[in-house]
């Protein structure tokens, strides 16, 4: 998708004679639409943003719904029509077979998470659900490396222009850009595997910074942790006053949310393996919800006590 945007803004003449619209003109339309609505349905996936992320979601098939079918019954040499790679065995060989392939592994990624997206949503805490979060993160995946192959594929054409003489052929380019295009592709897809460290070392972490504040700290308390999750507090939304007004007294049970009512994983690990596994989304969790609870930001100490007390549940 991305280097048809690219070829298309190349391609573009100005004209002063208003004109329908062009084949090409609506096939960048809904590329530009399936990547903004696939973006906004992955950054909006938390609670406070879900109805953001129903709206994006559904757009996003629709929109994909359109793609397809236009694609299907445009006719023959067609901007309109979907890729049609070769032979799978091609891939290293036929750079444009690779791109191909790549799209259609994108589309049908993207369709079949905004699918089964539907049933989540009814289902959030069901294989569905689980399901369809991971198939939006495979989908961002592919997406990246779609934009990185387009990238590829582009610069392959300015290395041609610049470098093709005796001393550097287009096989020798061809090479130095699919070495490139592996190497960039394996930092995607190897990266994600070594991220999400243990509870253990996220207190760690919380720890030294809290001692840098107060180096007469010495730990952090599970019972400071408990009174913490359990409340009451102030500052923060009237209907917030604790983490168990959505997480529920005992963190082992289903929370509910409290504005959506949709159901929430068990704050506890013993029920739910991977809470406190993932810095990012730890501390992205973190900076929302002490601002909903609190009015303001937490402590290293208090975020600290708190994932204490839940490791222990």
């Amino acid at each position: 998708m991305m280097i048809d945007i690219m070829n298309d803004i190349m391609a573009a003449k100005p004209s002063l004679a208003p004109l329908a619209p062009s084949a090409r003109s609506v096939k960048l339309v809904m590329h530009a639409l399936l990547s903004g609505a696939f973006l906004v349905a992955y950054a909006t996936g938390d609670e406070d943003t879900y109805a953001m992320h129903l709206a994006s979601g559904y757009l996003l098939l629709v929109v994909l719904t359109l793609r397809v079918g236009s694609g299907i019954a445009a006719g023959r040499g067609s901007v309109l029509q979907l890729p049609r790679p070769g032979r799978f065995g091609d891939i290293m060989k036929r750079p444009w077979s690779a791109m191909s392939w790549l799209t259609i592994l994108l589309l049908f990624a993207i369709g079949v998470a905004g699918i089964t997206g539907i049933f989540a949503d009814q289902l959030p805490r069901s294989l569905v659900g689980r399901l369809h979060e991971g198939l939006g993160e495979f989908a961002m995946i592919a997406a990246l490396a779609h934009m990185l192959f387009a990238g590829a594929l582009w610069l392959r054409g300015q290395l041609a222009g610049v470098l093709r003489t005796p001393r550097h052929p287009a096989k020798e380019i061809d090479y130095m850009v699919r070495n490139f295009v592996l190497m960039l592709a394996a930092t995607t897809v190897v990266a994600p595997a070594f991220a999400g460290p243990a509870q253990d070392l996220i207190l760690e972490t919380y720890l030294a910074d809290s001692r840098r504040v107060d180096p007469s700290i010495i730990g952090f308390s599970s019972e400071r942790g408990r009174t913490f999750y359990l409340g009451p507090h102030s500052g923060g939304q009237s209907n917030m006053t604790s983490c168990a007004a959505c997480h529920m007294p005992d963190p082992t049970r289903v929370g509910k949310h409290i504005k959506t009512g949709r159901e929430i994983d068990p704050m506890a690990v013993s029920a739910s393996h991977d809470r406190f596994t993932d810095p990012a989304k730890v501390e992205k969790r973190f900076s929302r919800d002490c601002h909903n609870v609190l009015g303001r930001d937490c402590t290293n100490q208090e975020k600290g006590d708190f994932i204490l007390f839940l490791s222990r549940q």
